[in-house]
């Protein structure tokens, strides 16, 4: 899933002035904003979001050697992290996460 209500907003993967990153909505333009620039030079693509234990969950590649890996944040810029590097040095590509 490339979108999904967390903390009363909506995250997305969306694109601005940036590439595709992760971003949110409280469903106003003016409540609408990137999130997080994961990635500096192009874009993280967030994908597959979900929501588990109080943070959000999504597939994403900062651009730094892992490729795409899991990460999860709180909501915040300092609750941003990789979750796992499941594959150091090459992506492990996580997708159709769910809560079981």
């Amino acid at each position: 899933m490339h979108l999904r209500a967390y903390q009363g907003l909506l995250y997305f993967n969306g694109s601005g002035t940036e590439s595709r990153e992760l971003w949110y909505t409280d469903g106003t333009l003016p409540g609408t904003d990137i999130a997080f620039d994961l990635r500096a030079t192009g874009g993280s693509n967030p994908e597959w979001m979900t929501v588990y234990k109080g943070l959000l969950y999504f597939a994403a590649d900062d651009g730094n050697g892992s490729e795409t890996e899991l990460w999860a944040t709180d909501g915040s810029a300092s609750g941003m992290t990789m979750a796992v590097d499941l594959a150091t040095g090459a992506g492990s590509y996580p997708y159709h996460f769910m809560v079981y």
